[in-house]
Order: C-alpha cells, then structure tokens, then sequence
C-alpha cells in the first residue's frame, strides 16, 4: 500500500504543481502591419498561419492559457484549432481585435 501511495504521489503532485505555474499568453494572429497600426497590450504576434511553430518557438506550454484575437474572428479560430491539434488545451479564441480590447479591459490578466 505504501509503494502505490508512494507511486501515486511522485506521478500527481508535479501534475498539480504544473498548473499552479501555468501562463496567460495573448497573441495576436493579424498580419505584422495589421499589428503594428494596433495591439492588445502585452500582446504577441504571430501570424495565424505560423500559430504552432510561433507558439513553440515562444517556450509556450501545452497546459498554457492562450488567447487569440484577429480583425475579425476567423484567423484567431483557425489558430485555436491548429493548437489544439498540437495538443494545446486551454486555447481561448476572444474573436477580433475590439472584442479583445473588452475583455482585457473587465478582465486584465495578472501575470503579463
């Protein structure tokens, strides 16, 4: 019985540590000229298109919060399901770029 309890705390205790240190990463999938005329702040960008090896190449984990915004919604959707094909599982798509602008502004982020 020690041996399982012993088992069962090395294989779940770093799972539950794991999300307690989980990051908030905003992206912004539009075009590098389509963000530079404007941006949530803190944002990232990555083009839509480059979602997966954009996020890889930013040290993003899988159990990360992502939130996607474009101009209108349907750049940041086809970004959300390219991630989570990518195994990615807490991909948020917030729709277009004003809409971002809202819920940043009732709900900031802490960390960033």
């Amino acid at each position: 019985m020690k041996l399982i309890h012993a088992i069962l705390v090395m294989v779940l205790l770093p799972l539950a540590f794991s999300s307690c240190f989980a990051a908030d990463y905003i992206i912004d999938v539009r075009s590098n000229q389509e963000y530079a005329s404007g941006h949530v702040e803190n944002s990232l960008n990555i083009v839509h298109s480059e979602i997966v090896k954009g996020v890889a190449m930013n040290d993003i984990k899988k159990d990360d919060t992502i939130y996607l915004y474009c101009f209108s919604g349907k750049r940041a959707q086809l970004a959300k399901s390219a991630l989570e094909n990518a195994g990615y599982t807490n991909v948020i798509s917030l729709g277009g770029y004003e809409d971002a602008m809202l819920y940043f502004q009732k709900h900031p982020l802490e960390n960033k």
